[in-house]
């Protein structure tokens, strides 16, 4: 960017600008508001002149030179003295990934996590099932609704456009777009300090090929990464992009201690390619999980040789699982033949489950012609139905009809089920939820055994979170097991079915006692990493709970 141009840019374009180029500055450090004001104000007062402006930008350059230098030496909060890595198996099916730790497939694994460890045998994603929202809440421990990142693309109401988190103009944006409903439901700010590397500001942390990041110090990649485009999708050698994560893992654990990363986030996304390409349980997804237990192991040698095993926790997840299809359910393009398809936005992001937005205030009438035309379509199995907040509709392709509602205050959430005649969610003719089909109120711990639910785990809390905010469509609709938004894959996820959203979740460290524990959501890791680092309380309470 030329100085000459920069200088007549106003202040809020020259920072979009530095964000939209991937800065360093912006992405691998923190910026806390009272200095980006302090500069504001300085421009305002030196932009009077072009010779003040040029003296400005200079002082502006010269500033964020040595900003990493001012950073490290502002005040940090105490915590343990402790190490945690989250390693993510992105779209790695639960069910495969056990089967191969049983057939002596994951060594290292099984060695080093399972036996010294403890395994969850019921651990379970967010709703939707897709990555970017499912990173968020290991972090922020929120459900999606809750921090207004509802899938992997959403409509803007007021600007009347899309944003999808999976574009060259988007993927950053998913950081910007965080917001904390739980605190702004209680009194608080709806963008207070949230995510784990914002409380640990001042401490090294890392977010490696992970497209969350909000508040990392250091972010990997900065840029676009041709090697692991090139794997992906031309050499399509899955396990190589896992490859370079990992390397990038190993270059942050072999810097001096002080500068060790407290807390590292890695996505590693091979599992998710192998998976879209060759199947959920295909031989390619095998070699790529094989791959990384041998980087695992040559990990947990550096950790032992540098004295830091025993004072690190390893977590071992993944986002979201994953389910075989072969068909493709083409939403978008069949409402767009509709009379009605100028009034509504369509996702289809080619997941297995798409929002819709109504782009403007609709008769029962018209909603219900819609309801009526999305339910006639075969491919259809599930649809969610804004009906409030913290209210939701269920309907199936049957017409079984149920209501979930839902009240929060300060501390607690509860939630009901109460189906119709018949129940579109099959929880009152199990023997693990039929308790609940009572229409009385229940706590999000009592729902923790819905987990267990063979078809839709734990759906009465996902959906009773969703709308939390208007960032969310008004209708949710689950495409049956068969098919895919978007275009045909091998395997695809983002549905409430048992296969997308049961996840592998194993932890190993210095305070686990070894063994076996059963239910746990993604968002419980965010309460346990803060008791690790003996980090305050937030004045909010997160949608999770300490799972140990």
């Amino acid at each position: 960017m030329m100085l000459e141009s920069t200088s007549q840019m106003s202040f809020d374009h020259l920072l979009s600008s530095l964000r939209r180029q991937g800065s360093s500055v912006f992405d691998a450090f923190w910026i806390p508001a009272s200095a980006g004001m302090t500069i504001k104000v300085i421009y305002k007062i030196a932009s009077s002149t072009f010779h003040m402006r040029q003296i400005f930008f200079t002082f502006f350059l010269f500033f964020f030179a040595l900003f990493p230098f001012f950073l490290h030496a502002q005040e940090k909060i105490p915590v343990h003295d402790i190490y945690i890595i989250h390693f993510i198996l992105d779209g790695a099916n639960a069910d495969f990934f056990h089967q191969l730790l049983a057939d002596g497939k994951l060594p290292t694994v099984q060695k080093e996590i399972v036996e010294k460890g403890i395994k969850f045998t019921e651990a379970i994603a967010s709703f939707p099932s897709v990555s970017g929202a499912n990173y968020q809440s290991f972090v922020t421990g929120l459900f999606p609704g809750h921090a207004g990142i509802p899938h992997l693309e959403r409509f803007d109401r007021e600007k009347n456009k899309n944003i999808g988190y999976l574009t060259l103009s988007g993927y950053r944006r998913i950081n910007d777009d965080l917001i904390n409903m739980r605190s702004f439901e209680t009194g608080g700010s709806l963008q207070p300090s949230t995510t784990i590397f914002e409380l640990l500001s001042g401490h090294p942390t890392a977010s490696i090929y992970s497209s969350f990041y909000r508040g990392a110090s250091y972010v990997a990649p900065h840029f676009l990464p041709m090697r692991a485009i090139w794997a992906a999708f031309v050499s399509k050698r899955t396990w190589y992009v896992d490859l370079l994560a990992m390397r990038k893992v190993f270059r942050q654990f072999r810097k001096q201690e002080r500068k060790l990363p407290r807390y590292t986030l890695v996505g590693l996304i091979g599992t998710d390619l192998a998976g879209h390409a060759n199947g959920a349980r295909s031989k390619e997804v095998e070699k790529t999980l094989v791959h990384f237990d041998t980087q695992l192991e040559r990990f947990i040698v550096l950790l032992k040789k540098r004295k830091l095993l025993d004072k690190t926790y390893i977590i071992i997840s993944s986002d979201h699982g994953m389910h075989d299809t072969q068909k493709y359910f083409a939403l978008k393009t069949r409402l767009e033949k509709e009379p009605f398809d100028d009034l509504l936005f369509v996702g289809d992001r080619g997941v297995a489950s798409s929002q819709i937005y109504f782009k403007q205030s609709l008769s029962s009438e018209k909603r219900e012609k819609i309801i009526e035309t999305i339910l006639s379509y075969p491919e259809t199995e599930l649809m969610a139905l804004r009906k409030g907040e913290h209210d939701a509709h269920v309907i199936d392709s049957s017409h079984r009809e149920a209501t979930i509602r839902c009240t929060v205050n300060a501390r607690e959430k509860r939630c009901s089920y109460h189906a119709k005649k018949d129940d579109p969610l099959h929880y009152c003719s199990d023997a693990t939820t039929k308790i609940f089909c009572d229409g009385k109120f229940y706590s999000l711990h009592e729902w923790r055994r819905a987990i267990a639910h063979p078809y839709f785990p734990d759906t009465v809390v996902q959906l009773g979170h969703l709308f939390a905010s208007d960032r969310s469509g008004d209708i949710f609709v689950i495409a049956k097991p068969d098919f895919g938004f978007r275009k045909q894959k091998a395997a695809t996820h983002g549905s409430l079915r048992r296969d997308d959203m049961h996840i592998p979740l194993l932890i190993k460290g210095p305070t686990i006692s070894p063994g076996t524990r059963r239910f746990a959501r993604g968002v419980d890791l965010y309460p346990l990493l803060l008791e690790w680092y003996g980090l305050p309380k937030p004045p909010w309470t997160p949608d999770g709970e300490n799972p140990l």
